[in-house]
């Protein structure tokens, strides 16, 4: 017997119905049905199935490695980087080796403000989900760029040099200046553009993209009752075509079941968080709260930012809030194809100190 019929058999066995799987697992009834007749074609993917697969034996009532790697001895598996086990390298590529400063990006971001207060805001519309990078998929470019501006910047000075000796001589004599106008530069007599060389608090600390330690799924229970928690990690990869997706709902409160879902980061110690930015599905249309605190409780992780009707690419202000865990709490899901509702996330970024 194959593995969809073996399900099968065992689910009738056990007096149970495609409807009472459903209700357990929060699996769309036509996907069972599809594992059942072993057509794996609604299930998003070779992963996603594997997790299925689990979730229903588990719903019967029996072992769930049996099911699983009879799967994956049986179907072709698309990206052998998926299984479970390969999590925490695909975490490490996902984020490099080292935190990346925030004028480095530059991709364009739409302009989404939020305040602590909890002032809504929504993604800006149309256009792939920008901002969200991969350190792994950038690092190339990046290196020809420094050497690029390397080269330039002994260039220019080269040519500083040149003209500093052709405008002075060898008397060392130099032109008197006019008073510095208040906007804090100064313009001297050959009518060059100076600015003065004190810096600025802003960039003596920039904020960078902080790496978490873990990412887990987070539920209104916590870390135990978060949808799908074996794709979490897929949250992190910046790949729009395996994102982590919340389990699917017949509404956009989650059919009446619960209050939220979402996504919780470990950042490994108390840090100071001042951006977060979401890559999410194109469908608009999702509700989320950030929250930041110490305790991976819901309660005690507070709301310092606020986004309705997002879709695609948001990116969320706050003043500096110091906390360990960073929460992505849904409040309401967007539509998707099949009629239902759920929400995907392929790349969060926080960014701040430690």
């Amino acid at each position: 017997m194959t593995v969809g019929q073996r399900l099968a058999q065992a689910r009738r066995d056990s007096g149970l119905s495609v409807a009472d799987i459903c209700s357990r697992t929060q699996i769309r009834p036509n996907v069972v049905d599809g594992i059942e007749h072993d057509d794996f074609s609604e299930c998003g993917g070779d992963f996603a199935a594997r997790a299925e697969i689990r979730a229903i034996a588990e719903a019967i009532g029996l072992p769930a490695e049996p099911f699983v790697d009879e799967f994956e001895a049986t179907e072709l598996v698309s990206d052998p980087m998926a299984a479970p086990h390969a999590a925490d390298r695909r975490m490490a590529a996902a984020w490099g080796a080292d935190p990346v400063p925030v004028d480095e990006i530059t991709e364009p971001i739409p302009t989404v403000v939020t305040t602590e207060s909890g002032a809504d805001v929504k993604s800006a519309p149309g256009g792939e989900p920008t901002g969200m990078i991969s350190t792994t998929a950038t690092r190339r470019p990046r290196v020809r760029s420094n050497v690029i501006m390397l080269l330039g910047v002994a260039l220019l000075a080269l040519a500083v040099l040149g003209g500093y000796l052709l405008a002075f001589g060898a008397g060392g004599s130099s032109p008197r200046h006019a008073s510095a106008p208040a906007g804090g530069s100064s313009v001297n007599t050959s009518g060059h553009h100076r600015h003065s060389a004190s810096p600025t608090a802003g960039n003596s600390r920039r904020a960078h993209a902080l790496r978490p330690v873990r990412i887990s799924a987070f539920g209104p229970g916590g870390v135990r009752h978060g949808d799908h928690p074996q794709l979490a990690h897929l949250a992190l990869g910046g790949h729009s075509n395996r994102p982590w997706h919340s389990s699917w709902y017949a509404s956009a409160h989650f059919g009446n079941l619960q209050a939220g879902t979402g996504l919780v980061l470990d950042m490994g110690r108390k840090v100071s968080v001042k951006v977060v930015r979401v890559a999410l599905g194109n469908a608009p249309g999702a509700n989320l709260e950030l929250r930041v605190g110490n305790a991976l409780t819901l309660s005690r992780l507070h709301v310092v930012a606020r986004a309705t009707g997002a879709g695609r690419s948001i990116r969320l202000h706050l003043k500096p809030r110091r906390g360990r865990y960073v929460l992505l709490w849904f409040t309401k899901l967007p539509p998707d194809h099949a009629g239902t509702f759920r929400v995907s996330v392929y790349k969060i970024m926080v960014l701040g100190h430690r």
